[in-house]
């Protein structure tokens, strides 16, 4: 009696020791509200976002990405060793089990200017992406429109600053006007008062010549007065 071969090993189950992280972002239902995200008024003057809906410096990061994976190419830098791999049949590279870096909170203000300009690109975003970014993550488009909402009365703001600056600089010009009309007045009033005061000066010091002159006149006239008494005293004895 021939004994049957035994059946082969079953091959162990691999397990991965690091498993890619599953991605833990919140995601809503597309059932949300369309007609505020399509009816919204950007100038409106509604009440301001709430600290629930302000992003995080994480949030725009991530947001930002998003964003740009929409409305980029998927693959926009190709790998040559990886068209030459598909090119050849060859399998491609697995992928690394190294878990991505994830932001922490403490951010810096680098990453916060950063942020600053993530939402002016976000302002450029055309409405029919944004409608594509409501329909994947409508949390982000509500932040999006509530950031362009607060630019819009940020803007209003400015401009209403900028007009009553440019009415004040010009109640100061109006004013600087009259003012200077006036100080020319004081000016052609300060040159009449001396030129007056020359010509009064002038007069007195006439009328100082001429009471020196009189002074002079009366002293000659009394030596002629006394010369004359003594001549005629000179007279009188000499009867």
């Amino acid at each position: 009696m021939e004994k049957s071969d035994p059946p082969p090993p079953k091959p162990a189950t691999i397990i991965p020791s690091d498993p890619i992280p599953s991605s833990s972002f919140h995601r809503r239902s597309r059932s949300d509200d369309m007609s505020m995200f399509m009816f919204m008024d950007p100038l409106s003057s509604g009440a301001p976002p709430s600290s629930d809906d302000l992003p995080s410096d994480d949030d725009l990061f991530s947001s930002f990405i998003d964003v740009d994976s929409l409305t980029s190419d998927p693959n926009p830098f190709p790998n040559p060793s990886l068209s030459s791999n598909s090119v050849s049949g060859a399998n491609p590279p697995p992928p690394s089990s190294r878990p991505r870096h994830r932001h922490s909170n403490s951010v810096d203000a680098g990453c916060a200017m950063y942020a600053g300009e993530i939402m002016d690109a976000k302002k450029a975003m055309p409405p029919e992406k944004l409608s594509e970014l409501w329909n994947i993550d409508p949390k982000r488009a509500k932040r999006i429109l509530a950031n362009r909402q607060s630019a819009a009365r940020s803007k209003e703001r400015k401009a209403r600053y900028i007009q009553e600056l440019e009415r004040k600089v010009q109640s100061l010009q109006t004013e600087a006007t009259t003012l200077s009309a006036q100080l020319t007045l004081y000016q052609r009033d300060t040159n009449g008062l001396a030129n007056e005061n020359t010509e009064l000066k002038l007069r007195l010091q006439a009328m100082e010549q001429q009471a020196q002159l009189r002074n002079a006149l009366n002293e000659a006239l009394r030596k002629e007065v006394e010369r004359m008494k003594m001549e005629t005293g000179e007279i009188s004895d000499a009867f």
